[in-house]
């Protein structure tokens, strides 16, 4: 019979897993998406990669990542002028998107935070496989972002910017976009 012992949890990986278990109740989702939250810890709870993992073979996470900075609530982000001048800014300051989402005709921008809410995002929040550490941090500490959709045929007259800006600690977003066929 073969022991597999788990090994020590790094400072980082109990930063993680202490920071999951003081936000959890802060962070919107309903039943399913709280079952794919814990699903996602406990696969953080197994430690992070090292470069025995395939994927992680050139980054041993594990070994680099020393410590988690805390979440800051109280932090304020600023809006950043645009990168390309008269752009559309849709803006997420520290983790939390903006209310008011620019009204474009043929774009749609819904919250995820009312996604998660009402459980319609559970679907995508599984990360990309069993070694997608990183999809599963976000998986377990998502709480806002945007879902964007143009529309097939929609020609947009001036670009359209995500801006996602921290101001300290920790925070996790998504930005999802479809751009549907045939739009500019």
């Amino acid at each position: 019979m073969n022991m597999h012992a788990q090994p020590q949890r790094t400072p980082a990986e109990t930063a993680l897993i202490d920071a999951f278990g003081d936000r959890l109740s802060l962070l919107p989702g309903d039943g399913a998406v709280m079952l794919k939250r814990d699903d996602a810890i406990e696969t953080i709870k197994h430690g992070l990669p090292t470069r025995r993992v395939e994927s992680w073979h050139y980054t041993d996470l594990r070994r680099l990542l020393n410590t988690v900075p805390d979440f800051d609530p109280a932090a304020l982000a600023k809006v950043i002028a645009p990168i390309v001048d008269g752009s559309t800014v849709v803006s997420i300051l520290n983790g939390k998107s903006d209310a008011k989402a620019p009204v474009l005709e043929g774009v749609s921008f819904q919250r995820l935070s009312e996604k998660l809410v009402d459980g319609s995002a559970a679907a995508g929040l599984d990360p990309y496989g069993s070694d997608d550490a990183i999809g599963a941090l976000n998986t377990a500490f998502v709480a806002d972002g945007y879902f964007v959709d143009i529309a097939d045929g929609v020609e947009l007259e001036k670009p359209v910017e995500l801006q996602n800006l921290q101001a300290g600690g920790q925070t996790h977003v998504r930005l999802a976009v479809r751009v549907g066929a045939g739009a500019k």
